[in-house]
């Protein structure tokens, strides 16, 4: 449209190039076409902390371990979260599994805020390991298509299970 317009109001001749149709030209070619992908929060469907050990059992062991298992749609994420205290590092084992699909390898991410801390990627069975040192505002992310993420936050309530553990 703005280049008829720019036709009609500066008279051209056919072999020039019009300088007013050529930025408008240049400027709708710069607008891409941005790709919006999906995230969705898996949801806490097991927690190994909220079940009650045996009468009599203790945990003396520096390794805090955790089991907790998050779901999004058909996707099921079991994930180990063992923290060590004497060094302040922990390392998350999972595995993921699809329902009625066939496993394919994706990206894990490990993410604090916007920043990636750490990136891996499941193996054909769905596995994958990170490790990484204590932080904040931790959560790990699985690209699970070209147009999704599931993600799932290592919030608060991990790390104050594990400060407990410590003392």
């Amino acid at each position: 449209m703005s280049i008829r317009i720019a036709r009609v109001l500066k008279p051209e001749s056919i072999n020039e190039l019009p300088g007013q149709s050529a930025t408008t030209i240049d400027a709708d070619s710069s607008k891409k076409a941005t790709k919006i992908r999906i995230r969705e929060l898996a949801v806490l469907v097991f927690d190994g902390c909220s079940t009650l050990l045996p009468q009599g059992t203790r945990s003396s062991s520096a390794n805090a371990i955790r089991h907790l298992c998050y779901r999004s749609g058909e996707i099921l994420i079991e994930v180990r979260f063992e923290f060590d205290a004497r060094c302040e590092r922990f390392a998350l084992t999972g595995q993921v599994f699809e329902e009625r699909q066939a496993m394919v390898r994706m990206p894990v991410h490990l993410l604090s805020g916007a920043h990636e801390l750490a990136c891996t990627s499941t193996n054909k069975s769905g596995m994958f390991c990170l490790d990484h040192a204590w932080a904040r505002n931790l959560q790990v992310s699985l690209e699970v298509s070209s147009e999704k993420d599931v993600y799932f936050p290592l919030d608060e309530a991990v790390w104050r299970v594990v400060a407990a553990s410590k003392s």
